[in-house]
């Protein structure tokens, strides 16, 4: 009787294991801090399902999905690398779910610190900036260019590979500026903003999400609660990002 009930017990055991739904997600670098926190709450009022997630530069996740990489769920910085899977996506599930915005970031003791992007034309040093295939790169060089001082700044540009390396390249010291985003600025532990964009300013910064058009029902529930829920967005608020008009 007492191995029946232990194998009674076990089986039960694996029971609850393989009744469990995994959604998984490849998201935007910049999204690590606030879909960490929402995952969490995500599973506590949807328990039975295990959101795992994957963080990578935008393009680098489109790329992915396009040599066939088994995800339900892509959160990208950008509409554009949204668009350029769009085949393999359920449009009835892609919209936006939060806003941002960039920032310059300055390492510690920068004696001159960029207080605008016009102030970058005379920067002696280096500057940090996303890899130009990645939305914050993009972004980052839209904003240089709208400025007036990109031919400037090119020389000084240094490539990495996503907004988060970016911060770390100002943090540690191996470059004096970044152009981040925001939410990016205020995670940083050394780093500090020295100028932010306002409304108008820099190009429109909006992260979009969708379920691939074979995901299960649980990923396109998540999905709806990225896009709509106020759970999500208080989560969001609270980590600098920007709720999205009319979503």
């Amino acid at each position: 009787m007492r191995w029946s009930y232990a194998l009674v017990l076990t089986m039960l055991g694996s029971c609850g294991v393989d009744s469990d739904i995994d959604v998984r997600v490849g998201a935007a670098a910049s999204l690590r801090d606030v879909l960490g926190e929402s995952k969490s709450a995500y599973e506590a009022q949807h328990p039975g399902t295990s959101v795992s997630i994957e963080f990578a530069a935008s393009s680098v996740i489109a790329r992915q999905l396009e040599a066939g990489a088994h995800l339900d769920v892509f959160v990208s910085a950008d509409r554009e690398n949204l668009d350029r899977v769009a085949g393999l996506l359920d449009a009835a599930t892609v919209g936006p779910i939060l806003g941002n915005a960039l920032c310059i970031v300055a390492r510690e003791r920068l004696e001159h610190k960029p207080t605008s992007p016009l102030d970058l034309a005379n920067l002696e040093g280096r500057i940090a900036v996303a890899g130009s295939a990645v939305p914050a790169g993009k972004h980052a060089r839209t904003l240089l260019r709208d400025a007036g001082v990109f031919d400037a700044v090119e020389p000084k540009l240094v490539d990495a590979e996503d907004v988060r390396a970016t911060l770390a390249l100002v943090e540690s010291k191996s470059v004096d500026v970044g152009i981040v985003y925001v939410t990016d600025g205020k995670a940083a532990k050394s780093a500090r903003i020295t100028w932010t964009a306002t409304a108008g300013q820099g190009p429109n910064v909006v992260c979009f999400a969708g379920a691939h058009r074979d995901a299960n029902d649980a990923a396109r529930s998540f999905t709806t609660w990225l896009r709509e829920s106020p759970e999500f967005r208080a989560i969001a608020v609270k980590h600098g990002f920007l709720a999205v008009e009319g979503k």
